[in-house]
C-alpha cells in the first residue's frame, strides 16, 4: 500500500498548482450535499489575557451543528464563562453576561465569537474570507506546488499561496495541503500580508499583531471532510491602554451520519 501511495503521489505531482486548486474548488461544491448527512458538535474556547499573563476573561461554548445547503445551523448547548477582576472571580452561563462598568472584554469576546466561529454564511461557521478556497481564489492568489508526498497514509499536495500583484482585496499568504485523491483540504494556515498602517496606530492607538489562522480537516466518509480544529492567537492594542492577547480554538467532534428510513406497506391480495 505504501508503494502504491508513493507511486500515486509521484504521478499526481505532474499536476500544476492551478489545476489542483481548481479541482479542489469544484469538489468542495460537489461535496456540499454529502456534508448535509452529518451532524456533529463544536467546542469553542476563547481567552483574553492581560499583558502580565493573567486571564481577564475566558469561556467555553458547546454547540450542536447541523449543516444546510449553504451554511450551518448551530444550537448553543452550554456556556462556561469566567471574568477575572483582581481577586474577584465571576462565573456566567449566558452569552451576554456583562461585568460592572465598561465591559470591553465582554464585547470583544462576543464579537469575535460571532465573526470568527459563527459566520452565518459559512458551511462551518468559519469565515470564507480567512482562507482562499472559494471559486475566486485563482483570480486573487498565486499558488505554487512545493511537493507531493504521503501524509497520514494518503498522497497530499503541499502548496504555498500569496496575493497576486495589483489585487487589493487579497490579504493572506500561507500554506495549503490538499488530499491528492479526493481534492479536499487537509490543512491550511494563513498570515496577513500587511501591517497596521502607522497613521492608524498613531491617531487611533490601535494595533493588531500576529494575525493568522490555521484549520485542519478530517475525512469522515468518502469525499466528505470537515474542519476538526481551527484557531488563532493575536495581540490587540487599542485606545492607548487596552492590551490583550486573544486566543480562540474550535474543535469539532462526534460526527454522526443522519438517516431517513421510510417504509411503505401494502395490503395483501385477497
Amino acid at each position: 500500500m505504501r508503494a502504491l501511495a508513493l507511486l500515486a503521489a509521484a504521478t499526481l505531482s505532474a499536476e500544476t498548482a492551478e489545476e489542483i486548486v481548481a479541482k479542489l474548488t469544484a469538489n468542495l461544491e460537489r461535496a456540499a450535499a454529502e456534508r448535509r448527512q452529518f451532524v456533529y458538535q463544536q467546542s469553542v474556547r476563547s481567552r483574553l489575557i492581560r499583558t502580565n499573563g493573567k486571564v481577564a476573561r475566558q469561556e467555553t461554548r458547546l454547540y450542536s451543528v447541523t449543516p444546510t445547503s449553504s451554511a450551518t445551523e448551530k444550537k448553543l448547548l452550554s456556556l462556561d464563562g469566567e471574568v477575572h477582576k483582581g481577586a474577584q472571580l465571576i462565573k456566567y452561563t449566558e452569552p451576554k453576561t456583562e461585568s460592572s462598568g465598561m465591559d470591553l472584554d465582554g464585547s470583544i469576546i462576543r464579537s469575535l465569537t460571532d465573526d470568527l466561529v459563527d459566520d452565518k454564511e459559512s458551511r462551518d461557521g468559519i469565515p470564507k474570507s480567512l482562507f482562499p478556497l472559494g471559486s475566486d481564489a485563482l483570480k486573487k492568489y498565486d499558488f505554487q506546488l512545493l511537493e507531493t508526498r504521503e501524509q497520514k497514509g494518503r498522497p497530499t499536495h503541499h502548496l504555498a499561496f500569496s496575493p497576486k500583484k495589483g489585487v487589493e482585496d487579497a490579504s493572506w499568504k500561507g500554506d495549503l495541503y490538499v488530499d491528492a485523491a479526493e481534492y479536499q483540504p487537509v490543512q491550511i494556515a494563513t498570515d496577513l500580508t500587511f501591517k497596521m498602517p502607522l497613521l492608524v496606530r498613531a491617531v487611533f492607538g490601535t494595533n493588531i499583531r500576529q494575525t493568522g489562522f490555521a484549520v485542519s480537516y478530517q475525512r469522515v466518509a468518502e469525499n466528505v471532510w470537515f474542519p476538526v480544529s481551527y484557531g488563532s492567537e493575536f495581540r490587540l492594542d487599542v485606545l492607548f491602554g487596552y492590551k490583550r492577547v486573544i486566543t480562540m480554538a474550535l474543535t469539532s467532534t462526534n460526527f454522526q451520519r443522519t438517516t431517513a428510513d421510510s417504509t411503505i406497506q401494502f395490503d395483501a391480495p385477497k
